[in-house]
């Protein structure tokens, strides 16, 4: 949703939502830490927090720092393509990659990986045109988003994937 309300809305009204929901979602880290009980009944609940993420930054507070880092840092049309990649590609990579996921590199399975290059695509062969990049731009842009979430560099992929892959897009747009 992110990505999206980052092409539609203006400006002024999309990034003051996005800087409130950071503060939201890391406030609610916050308060886990703080509040062991809090912590304890977010587990359980599965409220979209891992068991890793206990002592940690939710995948969410990640992914919203990202796309905030993104949005201020780079063209929009650029921000928003770098966040599909991964709010498309990384849950696909999850479930394939847990089903058919034999060849790992870490925590990360080849085929999940494979998994993420192709459904970021889709978004990416599809706006391309429309947001004024070349078709291979968003082949290359999809496949560095790939490699980096094969990787999972720390501190999180959420928080990774999309400033690498709009450095990328901005790069290879830009050349």
């Amino acid at each position: 949703m992110v990505p999206i309300l980052g092409l539609t809305l203006p400006g002024v009204i999309f990034l003051p939502f996005l800087g409130t929901a950071v503060l939201f979602f890391l406030g609610f880290d916050l308060a886990r830490w703080r509040y062991p009980h809090l912590n304890r009944w977010s587990l359980i609940q599965a409220i979209g927090l891992k068991p890793q993420e206990q002592r940690g930054l939710n995948g969410a507070s990640y992914l919203l720092l990202a796309a905030l880092l993104v949005f201020l840092t780079f063209e929009i049309e650029i921000a928003a393509l770098a966040l599909l990649f991964l709010t498309v590609g990384d849950p696909m990579a999850a479930v394939v990659g847990r089903k058919w996921g034999r060849h790992h590199v870490g925590r990360k399975s080849i085929e999940g990986s494979l998994a993420f290059m192709v459904s970021a695509l889709v978004p990416g062969l599809f706006l391309a045109p429309a947001i004024g990049l070349e078709p291979s731009v968003a082949v290359l842009g999809a496949g560095i988003a790939s490699l980096l979430e094969l990787l999972s560099l720390p501190p999180d992929d959420n928080l990774i994937v999309p400033p690498g892959a709009a450095l990328a897009l901005f790069l290879l747009s830009h050349t």
